[in-house]
């Protein structure tokens, strides 16, 4: 075809479809959404779903829905949702001690957060704020403290 650049006409075709669906969502969306909370909104959405259907009532029988409908236990996603919720703090609190972080976050001392951030991301506080800001990978706004 003549005339006919498929690559431009494949990226425009993209941008306009996220920006209709960006606007779609943008009007849809309630208006007390908030972004910061997608993990515990989700996992508030799902223990209620898991309690609400099926025949069994149990703690155990929630919890194996859970599992069954996320891959993940209840637990995980308990500090998945503290993780991010963390991470939310730590970005407002520029500048601010790390156990005054700590504390605000609902972990019990600066230490107690250090290890839950080990284990979601595999540094220590300090190792992933030097990644963030050396390497291109890290975003800007994932520090903690």
């Amino acid at each position: 075809m003549e005339g006919f650049d498929t690559e431009d006409d494949a990226t425009a075709g993209w941008i306009k479809f996220c920006e209709t669906l960006e606007n779609t969502w943008r009007d849809a969306r309630p208006k007390t959404w908030q972004p910061a909370a997608r993990i515990s909104d989700w996992t508030k959405a799902l223990a209620t779903r898991a309690a609400l259907s099926g025949s069994g009532r149990s703690v155990r029988s929630i919890e194996r829905r859970i599992m069954r409908y996320s891959g993940h236990t209840r637990r995980s996603l308990a500090f998945f949702s503290a993780f991010e919720q963390l991470h939310e703090i730590s970005r407002n609190a520029a500048g601010q001690p790390l156990a005054e972080i700590a504390i605000d976050a609902g972990y019990s001392d600066q230490s107690h957060m250090g290890r839950a951030v080990r284990r979601a991301t595999g540094f220590s506080p300090a190792e992933l704020n030097k990644a963030i800001e050396a390497e291109e990978p890290f975003c800007a706004s994932c520090s903690i403290g």
